[in-house]
């Protein structure tokens, strides 16, 4: 028999500053780690030509109190709060959601879902270039997917 994370709603998101990539997990009958991706979000931005700059406030002071942010960071955290909107929505649709992403990033998701109620479990771990036939043998992506199943059987 085979023991579906699919059936109990629960999915792992890789992100990195140029993607977020959605994966359903399951266990087959070897309890191997088996992945399918299911969608994705991409940062259309990223190689612009003309990147958008932050808006600047009017007034001799209006950079003292906000750091200058060049066009890159300002891409990023822009990405950050599409991804953050979109792992809350997947966690409505398929329950708790695990959200593996490098440090920088993570930490730039941790702020934006700060306030979030959504069921969304964190790990500092860069998957992103793995393909899928390596990510579901890779011992983080194991451990992250067994907690979350964990997580599911406490509730």
């Amino acid at each position: 028999m085979v023991a579906s994370f699919g059936h109990s709603g629960q999915a792992i998101v890789l992100a990195d500053a140029r993607q977020a990539r959605l994966f359903t997990c399951f266990f087959d009958e070897r309890d191997r780690l088996r992945l399918s991706e299911i969608d994705a979000l991409q940062n259309d931005h990223e190689h612009d030509p003309e990147p958008r700059r932050p808006e600047r406030s009017a007034g001799k002071d209006a950079d003292i109190h906000t750091p200058s942010l060049g066009p890159d960071e300002v891409e990023t955290r822009r990405f950050v709060r599409e991804i953050g909107q979109w792992v809350q929505s997947t966690a409505g649709r398929h329950g708790t959601v695990g959200l593996l992403a490098g440090p920088k990033l993570l930490g730039l998701l941790r702020q934006e879902l700060a306030h979030s109620n959504a069921p969304i479990q964190l790990w500092e771990v860069d998957l992103t270039g793995l393909p899928e036939n390596e990510l579901q043998d890779h011992p983080a992506m194991i451990r992250a997917v067994r907690e979350l199943r964990r997580q599911a059987a406490k509730l």
